[in-house]
């Protein structure tokens, strides 16, 4: 893989993909389980967390975080006692989502979302990546007669003369426009596909394993996978919970490390086949990977 970077000149470099890499292996801590910690009593009153996903894009990804938020928990019922999990099919916009966190609204105790120093303030986060640093990366939809257009680029200043689409309230917007490249903002991401469609913009980036059920749901469309360039910054994937909730942060933190260490994770993350096909992309891809400066507390 060919990774775009710069340095502090401005001169752009090559850099190694193995280099790259590492920053996605290193948000997977493996750190040694406390077994000390006592069993619960079966008298116990069940957790009740509750759940709101948020309404982006991506629905079966969207229930593994679910899925992976129980699998969690359960790995803690013998030492934590018994939990229940209500979940709330109403759909909020991750901006919701984080002001009822923060309002200790009766309808969010956890949520999952990229972390950003804001966040990071306001709200405790679990920092085990939940995506296993595939958020890290993204690649473009794109309109099939333009795929050559992108062929010719080779840095980002050549793509910034392009446009990017994204939803109004994503981290990514942010980190495009840090970047210098155009963003076209939609408020409803649905809308995002029809846009691009009707040349509203040129390109619409997405995670390397959420494009792929994107795409899927736009089969019929004259829309494909750009082919020669993928983005790369620090964007892990973390459930938080309110700041004064670490009882809880720390349950889910024992229980995601236990199912780290017994294979479960690794066996209901590669179950998605998003994951699957993200994590194969970035081992063999020859892409061109653009570099992009992001403002995030696990960088330093």
């Amino acid at each position: 893989m060919i990774v775009v970077a710069s340095n502090s000149v401005g001169r752009r470099i090559l850099v190694p993909w193995c280099v790259v890499i590492l920053a996605a292996v290193h948000q997977t801590p493996f750190a040694a389980i406390n077994t000390a910690i006592p069993r619960s009593d079966s008298t116990m009153k069940p957790l009740i967390v509750h759940i709101t996903p948020a309404d982006r894009v991506g629905k079966k990804i969207e229930q593994y975080y679910v899925d992976l938020l129980e699998l969690s928990l359960k790995k803690t019922q013998e030492t934590d006692g018994p939990f229940t999990l209500v979940k709330h099919d109403i759909g909020i916009t991750s901006n919701r989502s984080i002001f009822e966190l923060k309002e200790k609204s009766e309808r969010v105790d956890v949520i999952w979302t990229p972390n950003t120093r804001e966040r990071n303030k306001e709200l405790l986060p679990i920092k085990i990546s939940l995506v296993r640093g595939l958020n890290n990366y993204r690649i473009f939809l794109i309109r099939k007669e333009d795929q050559d257009k992108f062929h010719q680029i080779s840095g980002l200043r050549e793509l910034a003369k392009l446009k990017a689409g994204v939803a109004s309230q994503w981290v990514s917007k942010e980190i495009l426009k840090r970047n210098g490249l155009q963003v076209e903002e939609a408020v409803v991401q649905k809308n995002l596909i029809t846009m691009l469609e009707h040349k509203r913009f040129d390109y619409f980036p997405l995670g390397i394993y959420e494009i792929w059920e994107e795409i899927g749901e736009s089969s019929n469309r004259n829309i494909v996978v750009e082919d020669s360039i993928m983005l790369h910054y620090a964007s892990p994937m973390y459930f938080f919970v309110h700041k004064e909730n670490r009882k809880l942060a720390d349950r889910i933190e024992r229980g995601l490390k236990i199912a780290l260490q017994d294979g479960s994770f690794d066996k209901l993350f590669f179950s998605v086949p998003g994951f699957k096909k993200g994590s194969m992309m970035i081992k063999q891809s020859n892409r061109k990977v653009f570099e992009l400066k992001v403002d995030n507390p696990d960088q330093e």
